[in-house]
């Protein structure tokens, strides 16, 4: 539950603005998940009205003793005036048909299932139409978090990482929201339906059979822990494969001038066996959940089979009960896997909240000044600044008038870049200033002093447009 509630409170300023399409998922859900209980009263209903009036009658006198007291007699008289209204409506084993009871008998079970599938598809399709708007705002947000953000962060970022948590990562999220919140709703609903349902045929019994419930609970958790673990080194092994393909496009020149191509595919295949192992833990841990909670349903259902031989229940009381048994563990099995997919994208919302906490290191003063032109020159006075623990400048003092054409030289390393880094502030001084027309930068409004200066980089950077959106840039 921490883990669900940690995706909740993360992704609730997000579904706000579709509240509306989230609320009518979760009625249908409701309703969905309250049609169990209506196919197992109704196929009791049905079954006891195949068995002939005086035989019904004999095989329930018994338990009927039982069952005094007021949880069934209650029920059994909400039953009997729903029966009674129903009664021209459905055909009994024994009398003639009318034509009322032909048409009931053709219908109920179809307009059953039509209920169920209709609540089914309007919950799934208002809740997927809500997650993928929620999502969609969310990969918005983080990349223009990621927009804002200042060099720095990305000079300790790799491109692999990034790509993964607005695709990935948010992916995680979005297969969680798309069929978790349904089955979130739909499913704890069924389960509260048929044990209702159960309890109306014969309560002590189910009571029993709740007592396998936390069977099932023991390995949901254990094996949600192992996905999660998983999953973690799944993202890893991904953010390392994609790194490794980004570097490979954006140097190929490189890579074809020393012959390294078969050695970055082959490091590309390792990382994808690493990838393969990680994803095949999670895909045990999800599926292995399914078949422990099937066996442990079998072992009630084997208990009821003993337990109806042992009180002589009537047929129709068996098949119903069995059937509502394994309807009862159907959903449970829903929510344990379910619960996996919860650990996997709780994975993808902290690495997502790490980035959105991400501040810009570069930061506007609130009382920055406008620039609205050049008039004077440029200065750098006494300007010190370290990558990390490598000094590159120390002490430099430059100044450069308005329509002077300067050159540097200098070897690789000695700071020439670092020059332009600083005019543009995509970092700040270790000590020193940098002034424009007299003005440190750092009190400026930095969209407006960026747009006074023009920058050929050696880096080509060709977006994905056209030639001429591409010179219209900036």
């Amino acid at each position: 539950m921490h883990k669900l509630r940690q995706i909740f409170a993360f992704v609730a300023p997000y579904v706000k603005p579709y509240w509306g399409r989230i609320v009518a998922g979760v009625f249908f859900g409701i309703l969905f998940g309250a049609s169990n209980g209506l196919v197992l009263w109704a196929t009791k209903t049905i079954l006891d009205r195949l068995v002939p009036p005086d035989a019904a009658t004999a095989s329930a006198s018994a338990p009927a003793e039982a069952d005094g007291n007021w949880f069934t007699e209650g029920a059994a008289s909400v039953q009997s005036s729903i029966l009674e209204t129903l009664d021209p409506w459905l055909p009994q084993m024994g009398d003639p048909l009318t034509l009322l009871q032909i048409i009931g008998g053709l219908l109920v079970f179809p307009m059953l299932v039509a209920f169920r599938g209709i609540s089914k598809y309007l919950a799934a399709y208002c809740l997927a139409w809500a997650s993928e708007r929620v999502i969609n705002d969310l990969r918005v947000t983080v990349f223009r978090n990621l927009s804002r953000l200042s060099i720095p962060f990305f000079n300790r970022s790799t491109t692999g990482d990034l790509i993964t948590r607005i695709n990935g990562d948010a992916q995680l999220l979005q297969t969680c929201l798309a069929s978790g919140v349904s089955s979130l709703v739909s499913e704890p609903v069924a389960i509260i339906s048929i044990f209702t349902g159960l309890c109306l045929i014969d309560w002590p019994l189910t009571l029993g059979m709740l007592m396998l419930f936390p069977v099932c609970i023991i390995p949901i958790i254990y094996f949600g822990k192992k996905a999660r673990e998983a999953t973690g080194k799944r993202v890893a092994a991904n953010i390392d494969q994609s790194s490794l393909a980004v570097e490979m496009f954006s140097g190929m020149r490189v890579i074809k001038a020393f012959g390294l191509e078969n050695a970055r595919v082959n490091r590309f295949q390792e990382l994808s066996q690493q990838l393969i192992r990680q994803t095949m833990k999670t895909v045990r841990s999800r599926e292995i959940v399914g078949p422990l909670v099937e066996t442990v349903s079998m072992i009630g259902i084997g208990t009821l089979i003993l337990y109806v031989v042992h009180t002589a229940r009537s047929m129709p009381d068996l098949v119903v009960f069995f059937t509502g048994v394994i309807m009862f563990y159907t959903p449970i099995r829903k929510l344990a896997r379910l619960h996996v997919s919860i650990e996997e994208a709780s994975i993808g919302a902290e690495r997502l909240e790490d980035v959105l906490a991400e501040k810009p290191d570069i930061l506007e003063r609130p009382e920055a000044k406008p620039v609205t032109g050049f008039e004077q020159g440029i200065q750098f006075d006494n300007i010190s600044f370290a990558y990390e623990d490598e000094p590159v400048l120390t002490g430099l003092d430059l100044s450069i008038p308005k329509g002077t054409k300067l050159g540097i030289v200098g070897e690789s390393g000695s700071g020439k870049s670092t020059l332009i880094n600083l005019l543009f502030r995509f970092h700040d001084p270790d000590a020193g200033t940098v002034k424009l027309d007299g003005h440190d930068l750092r009190g400026l409004s930095i969209k407006e002093f960026r747009e006074q200066m023009a920058l050929v980089s050696q880096e080509v950077v060709l977006f994905d447009l056209t030639v001429a959106e591409n010179i219209a840039l900036g």
